[in-house]
């Protein structure tokens, strides 16, 4: 057999190939980094809110009457830090202060204090709460909480105190609508300036008062 036989009946030598590291090692690099860097995030703005003293806390994203139940659109949440001992609602208690009333009219920006939540017991000295008893016709079914009404005096077609006199304004504190088979109607307590207060009342007593429903923001 020739040399050039036995050169073509040989093997060609075999290459050696380094395989690739896998991809799976970079990707599970690339996660542990972004969790450090979310991490690292969390704990500077942690020590940010301490060094400054600011806390995540509830404030008001829009007007909110007196009496009027306060729900979740009402609400939005902010840095502030609270001075001279005024009680400000962290907003980890959000779900604590939905549903419950406002205690006095409430403007869109301030920041909510635990005192601005439950029954509005506390009135200005020129105001005062009358209890209105309505029947059927006499005020909007879906008349609720913080809604504005203007006291009209049935008897005379105008307002409570003549017809020159601009009729009373109130704002809606609550309505218990009269439960079994003889309810009629509901209990409507409004809050009025207090010198209209003696003329609604012996007028309500009478059965002559109807509430009007005035549009919001009026």
């Amino acid at each position: 057999m020739s040399v050039a036989s036995e050169r073509r009946n040989e093997s060609p030598p075999l290459k050696l190939r380094i395989a690739p590291e896998p991809r799976r090692r970079h990707a599970q690099w690339l996660i542990a980094g972004l969790l450090l860097v979310a991490i690292c995030a969390f704990a500077m703005g942690q020590l940010y809110l301490r060094t400054t003293g600011l806390r995540a806390v509830l404030a008001l994203a829009r007007d909110v009457p007196a009496g009027q139940t306060v729900q979740a659109t009402d609400l939005r949440i902010v840095d502030a830090t609270a001075d001279g001992g005024i009680a400000l609602v962290p907003s980890s208690t959000e779900s604590t202060v939905l549903g419950q009333p406002a205690a006095r009219d409430l403007t869109a920006g301030s920041l909510l204090t635990e005192t601005d939540l439950g029954k509005a017991a506390n009135l200005a000295p020129d105001q005062a709460v009358v209890a209105v008893d309505c029947k059927p016709g006499q005020y909007p079914p879906a008349l609720g909480p913080g809604d504005r009404v203007t006291v009209v005096d049935t008897g005379t077609g105008g307002s409570l105190q003549g017809s020159t006199v601009p009729p009373v304004i109130a704002t809606v504190m609550s309505v218990d609508v009269q439960q079994g088979p003889a309810a009629n109607g509901a209990i409507v307590s409004i809050r009025l300036p207090s010198y209209d207060a003696a003329s609604v009342a012996s007028t309500a007593t009478a059965g002559r008062v109807a509430l009007v429903l005035m549009p919001s923001g009026s």
